[in-house]
Order: structure tokens, then C-alpha cells, then sequence
């Protein structure tokens, strides 16, 4: 409580940027995710930090959320052969499968099968610590502790902040939340809580937004198995023990195996390593994602994945949006682009004095679109996003006699900035020789009238015969000054189709 153009990293993004367009099955896949605060750094009981790693070893853990990692998580990352994503002083997120994106709240994983999982981790704030101002006198009734907690964790605003995330994919949230769980302090257990009952705010607001503790649900009886993982050191007899550190799980397909805790001793932990170097005891739970049948591609869908950078919800907030994945594009050459809301800050802004009005959008191209965004250098470049489609299972049902394809999306830019974006397919043979190669898009301020916006372009042909694969070029173009790309693109589309 502590009080590559094609290599091993593309061939593991072809899987998820084509996930629509093979006729594969994506196996079940197994792990194990855990949970532990390694006090100070993992050396402040004496012990090695080896000791701290020979603890994730003996719990088999695949990912790993680490609070009061103090500057040991990138070491304590090399010695299993992990990689590593520092969150802040306190937490960091370490893990077996690949990380692909983070931030501050947590790390987007690739797993095997191309399949994605979001991991969030937290060290809520240990001060006050309710339950111990329960035993102290100093809260009367259950509603002046749900409030007190309220008052300096605030866990609506974790359940928001995680929602978007839990439509994509597998979610994991993990951390120490200095807080007890509403599904501990029940009636039925009041003898372990001072006689209480208490709807603590934090993980009931989690719970509200979909999200299930694997600890309870292998274990639904908090008094046979309460789970306490605060703390091995406390042997006063006031001392309050209790279940702070979780983990949660949600996602369609995700079902827990089994939750253990791991620590000093048999009488408290399923796992015991000894000697025990934290003053919290860890808690993994393994999981299980079922297997995905991919879809096979049908002629009349667009084939392209995250054709309008809406995978990845940016904030709802004024001004740049900031960087992001923008998962089922590979990054070419340069600064990575990224998506940016329509929130009237580059395309759609509003008209500055002697400037005309934003072109109009429809509303079919969502709340968010490709943009090149900030860059480092006052000078002309071009961010580049990459994705390869696999067209043989389409193809060998289709046929290619009489087949046609058309490639259609909005680009633009900003004002009589000629910053520009555009899209080019190369349609490929089995050997990724060229067949055809087509480029839509790049309107320069003149195409635009001079007015913030997108237009929309289009291209229509014939399918070359010996077709297997196309791969799709997104270029974002930054041509004026100044330290935006205000390239952008919105509205992707490739689709096969057979005309009546």
C-alpha cells in the first residue's frame, strides 16, 4: 500500500491488419496476468531484485502490472525477458507478448493470432486509508467511508476512462486500489469488517462498467476465501487486512480460469515464495480468450481495416488530439501520423477572419480521421501508413474474370496551406510483383478553394489477372511551415465487385 518493409514485426501486424480478409481461425489463446506492488523498487526488505522476479516466475505470469516500481521495472524486465512500458514513478506494465502502445493509464499488447488486449494499471493513493479510520473512530457510518474513499480515488472517472477500450477487445485493468472491494464488505462477512457494510466506490464503479474481479469470481465467498493480499507484515493485532490489490477482466470471449495469490506463507497465499520481498502480497489469474473464426472476405465490403482512424478513441477535448496506434496501419518512414477528432482544430475549424468557411462533412465519416499532426521539423515531410490486404481466399471464391475494383476516400487539409494527404494501392502478384498501381487523392489548397476540409476522390478498374495481394500506401503530406501536418484523410475504401 506503500503507506521493417516486410519482416518479423510487419508479418506479426499482416495478421491483425488482414484479420477481415483471411479465412483463418485464430486459436484459443491462454495467459496469466498479475498484479503486484514490489514496494520501493523491490529491494527495500534487503532482498535482490532477482527475489521480485523469481515471484513473477513462481505465479507463471504473462503480464505483469508493477506499482511502486521506482525506477526497477526496465531491469526487473530485462532479468525475465520481458519487454517494458513505464507509466509513471509508481507503475509500469511488463509483459511476454509484444507492446505496441502506451501511455499513462496502460499498454496495448499484440497477442499471438494478431489479436490485441488493453492492460491498465493503477496505484491509487493510499492516503486516508479508510478502513484503518474505521477501526480508528474517526468514520461512523458506511456512508461517511464511501464518501471519504470518493473523496481522493476517483473511480468513475478510471470506468470512463477504460470504457472505450473494453468495445475493442480484451480489457485487463490490475493495480493496487488502496481500497477495499464492495464484494468483501458484505453482510454476510460484517464479522471481518468491524461489524460494517460498505459499497466502496472504486471497484463498485469498475464493476458498473462491465468489468468482473477474477479473484471473486473463482472465489464467491469472501469469508472462506477473503484473499487479503495487505499485508504479509502486519502481525499487530489491529492490523487491518484486506483484499487492495486486483485484478479485473472483460471482453467478449475472456473467461477466468483461476485467480491465486502469491506470498510468504501456505496459511496466506496459493503460491508461496519465500523469502517474500514486498509488504503486499500478488495476485495472478489465468485467463482464457476463446478462439475467433476470422471472416472470409465477401465482394461489396470494404476491405480495408480502420478505414476512418476510429479504432482508437482519442480524447474529447479541444485542440490536438495527440498520438495514437491507429491499429491495422503499420508506420512507414518518418514521424508516426495519428488520428485527430473533428473537434474545429485542423479540417473543420471554424473560419478565422478573412477566411472562408470549412467545406462541408457528411456525417457518414465518424468523429475521427487520419491526420499528420505534430511533427519535429519546420520543413516539408511525409508520414507514411502501410497495409497490406490478402485477396486469395476472395479471389479463389470470386474469380477474377469481370471483376472490378474501386478505391475511394476524403483528403484534404487546412486552409491555403497546400498540406495534402493521399492513398495509393499497388496490386501484387504471388511474388509482389507490380501489376497495377493506382494513387487517389492530394488536393492542394486550389482543389479546396482555399477552405479548410476534405474532398472526395475516387478511382474505378479492372482486376488484373495473376492479382493476390494489395498493398495500401496512406501518405500524409506536410508542405507549408509551421509544426503541424495538417494533412488528412478520412473514409477509406477498397472494395471488389462484380457490375451487373
Amino acid at each position: 500500500m506503500h503507506l521493417p518493409r516486410r519482416g518479423l514485426w510487419l508479418a506479426c501486424l499482416l495478421a491483425l491488419a488482414c484479420h477481415a480478409q483471411q479465412p483463418d481461425d485464430s486459436a484459443a489463446i491462454e495467459l496469466r496476468v498479475m498484479s503486484f506492488n514490489i514496494l520501493r523498487g523491490g529491494r527495500f526488505l534487503g532482498q535482490p531484485l532477482a527475489q521480485t522476479a523469481a515471484a513473477i516466475r513462481a505465479a507463471g505470469a504473462d503480464i505483469v502490472g508493477l506499482q511502486e516500481q521506482q525506477g526497477s521495472a526496465a531491469e526487473l524486465a530485462a532479468e525475465l525477458g520481458f519487454g517494458c512500458a513505464v507509466q509513471s514513478a509508481s507503475t509500469a506494465i511488463i509483459s511476454r507478448f509484444p507492446i505496441v502502445q502506451s501511455n499513462e493509464l496502460g499498454a496495448l499488447l499484440l497477442l499471438p493470432g494478431g489479436r490485441e488486449a488493453w492492460v491498465f494499471n493503477v496505484h491509487l493513493t493510499p492516503y486516508p486509508y479508510q478502513p484503518y479510520d474505521i477501526r480508528d473512530g474517526k468514520l461512523s457510518t458506511a456512508a461517511q467511508a464511501e464518501a471519504a474513499a470518493a473523496a481522493v480515488r476517483d473511480g468513475p472517472a478510471l470506468a470512463a476512462r477504460i470504457a472505450g477500450a473494453m468495445e475493442q477487445g480484451p480489457v485487463f485493468l490490475v493495480g493496487d486500489f488502496n481500497e477495499p472491494s464492495h464484494r468483501d464488505w458484505i453482510d454476510a462477512a460484517r464479522e471481518r469488517h468491524f461489524g460494517w457494510t460498505v459499497v466502496w466506490p472504486v471497484s463498485s464503479a469498475v464493476a458498473g462498467a462491465g468489468m468482473c474481479d477474477a479473484w471473486r469470481t473463482c472465489h464467491p465467498d469472501p469469508l472462506a476465501m477473503p484473499g487479503d493480499t495487505w499485508t504479509p507484515l502486519g502481525d499487530e493485532p489491529d492490523e487491518v487486512h484486506d483484499r487492495i490489490d486486483r485484478v479485473y477482466f472483460a471482453g467478449a470471449g475472456v473467461s477466468v480460469l483461476a485467480a491465486q495469490v502469491v506470498g510468504e506463507a501456505a496459511a496466506h497465499a496459493d503460491l508461496v515464495v519465500h523469502p517474500w520481498p514486498s509488504d503486499h502480497r500478488a495476485v495472478v489469474a489465468a485467463f482464457s480468450l476463446a478462439a475467433v473464426t476470422l471472416e472470409v472476405p465477401r465482394l461489396g465490403q470494404n476491405l480495408i481495416r480502420n478505414p476512418g482512424a476510429e479504432l482508437d478513441p482519442m480524447p474529447k477535448s479541444e485542440g490536438f488530439s495527440g498520438n495514437c496506434r491507429l491499429r491495422g496501419w503499420e508506420f512507414g518512414p518518418g514521424q508516426p501520423a495519428t488520428a485527430q477528432r473533428f473537434n474545429g482544430f485542423s479540417v473543420d475549424a471554424a473560419a478565422s477572419a478573412g477566411a472562408p468557411e470549412a467545406l462541408f462533412r457528411p456525417e457518414t465519416l465518424g468523429e475521427q480521421y487520419f491526420f499528420g499532426g505534430q511533427v519535429s521539423e519546420d520543413a516539408p515531410q511525409t508520414q507514411q501508413l502501410v497495409q497490406w490486404i490478402e485477396l486469395g481466399a476472395l479471389l479463389e471464391s470470386a474469380g477474377v474474370s469481370g471483376l472490378e475494383w474501386e478505391l475511394q476516400g476524403w483528403f484534404g487539409g487546412w486552409q491555403d496551406q497546400n498540406d495534402t494527404a493521399s492513398l495509393r494501392a499497388a496490386f501484387l502478384d504471388a511474388h509482389d510483383g507490380l501489376l497495377l498501381e493506382v494513387r487517389i487523392g492530394e488536393p492542394r489548397a486550389f482543389a479546396r478553394e482555399g477552405r479548410s476540409g476534405l474532398v472526395f476522390r475516387h478511382a474505378r478498374g479492372k482486376v488484373p489477372a495473376g492479382l493476390r495481394r494489395v498493398r495500401l500506401t496512406l501518405e500524409l503530406e506536410k508542405v507549408e511551415g509551421g509544426n503541424y501536418c495538417d494533412g488528412a484523410a478520412d473514409g477509406l475504401s477498397l472494395v471488389f465487385e462484380r457490375p451487373d
